[in-house]
């Protein structure tokens, strides 16, 4: 596992909109991983699928609205809401995803002894601009310590 500076990481997905945040949080997946074999199942996989989705989701957001402007309260041009159903589940699967990875990890953490809030209050401070990972890095960075 690598120690890896808390605040210079949250301050960089501060200034990417929470972008780097996810990066992040593959970065502490894949150090778990590398210490604890199949902690995280098909890990690789989805290093590569993940990223290929969020930019999708992207392309598909933006065009949607990029057409919205374009509606009319007459009711012709109205924009075009088939990608609606693959924006939900495609946001589902990018937050749900990183809801798991945050939690492998904090279990990660658990079985090297160090306390951690509970999964409850790891997910709230994951959804509030995943102020979770700060705390997971803070713990997996005196893991790191310990065993040196």
């Amino acid at each position: 596992m690598k120690k890896r500076n808390t605040f210079l990481f949250y301050l960089l997905t501060l200034l990417t909109g929470g972008q780097f945040g996810f990066l992040w949080l593959f970065l502490m997946a894949h150090d778990v991983e590398a210490v604890q074999k199949n902690q995280i199942p098909q890990l690789r996989f989805f290093s590569v699928v993940y990223p290929v989705v969020y930019v999708v989701y992207l392309v598909v957001l933006g065009y949607n609205l990029y057409n919205f402007p374009q509606f009319e309260p007459s009711g012709k041009g109205l924009p075009s809401f088939t990608f609606t159903p693959f924006l939900f589940f495609s946001a589902f699967f990018l937050l749900g995803y990183g809801i798991y990875l945050a939690l492998r990890v904090a279990d990660s953490v658990r079985r090297s002894g160090t306390k951690l809030v509970g999964n409850a209050g790891l997910i709230l401070l994951f959804l509030f601009y995943l102020a979770a990972l700060p705390l997971l890095q803070s713990k997996l960075n005196r893991a790191v310590e310990s065993r040196a």
